[in-house]
């Protein structure tokens, strides 16, 4: 008898990374879910629906298998971000330094910088909303081992950083004060808005909020 045909290398890691992915994917779920304690390979393997035998062949421990999620959670997320930031700096080349030293340029780039960040955050609040819960945990969770702890630690830079240059380009003295300001304001802001309708009435409500926070970074008086 002929032997069966194997199936081509290319095939076979395609089949690997799907089914990686599947495990991946899985554990994110059950971490929104239930929290990070309640990831187990059994878990996983029942949410992914596959054989458990599977998840300790990808993972060689549950705590290489929840880094490897958080790994997934934080790149899939990056691209937005970049495009983000990629747009405010467009916007801030449209208004050189000079210029944003005169009242109605500066009122005209917080508007622009506003409408930004506002598309930005109800975006994730209606498309990402399981992803919010996601990073909720991870911060909030006291006892990460210390791989794990690192990469929360970096996908937190990743996000006060971009703020940090965002607020030195209008406050010299103590920009980092302001940005670890925004993003705890902002990061509240979603975790809240993620439990409730996003309405417009909620729409405009982080239109204003934006607003006055662009405001108060730039120094413009509200009333």
């Amino acid at each position: 008898m002929e032997k069966a045909a194997e199936k081509p290398p290319t095939k076979r890691r395609a089949k690997g990374e799907q089914t990686r992915s599947k495990i991946l994917d899985a554990a994110l779920r059950v971490i929104a879910r239930q929290g990070i304690r309640s990831v187990t390979h059994r878990a996983v393997a029942t949410e992914a629906e596959v054989q458990l035998s599977l998840t300790t062949y990808y993972f060689k421990d549950i705590n290489d298998l929840i880094s490897e999620a958080f790994v997934r959670y934080t790149t899939r997320g990056r691209p937005e971000l970049d495009d983000l930031w990629a747009k405010v700096e467009v916007a801030m080349d449209r208004f050189p330094p000079a210029e944003r030293r005169r009242i109605e340029q500066k009122e005209m780039l917080c508007a622009q910088l506003s409408a930004l960040a506002e598309e930005y955050i109800a975006g994730q609040i209606q498309e990402h909303g399981d992803n919010l819960v996601v990073e909720q945990v991870f911060f909030a969770e006291l006892s990460l081992g210390p791989e794990i702890k690192q990469l929360v630690d970096e996908h937190r830079q990743a996000l006060y950083q971009p703020l940090v240059t965002l607020c030195r380009r209008f406050n010299r003295k103590d920009p980092e004060v302001e940005a670890e300001i925004l993003l705890r304001t902002i990061l509240s802001y979603e975790y809240d808005a993620i439990s409730k309708p996003f309405d417009d009435e909620a729409r405009q409500h982080l239109a204003r909020l934006v607003s006055r926070l662009m405001g108060w970074v730039m120094g413009l008086k509200r009333q």
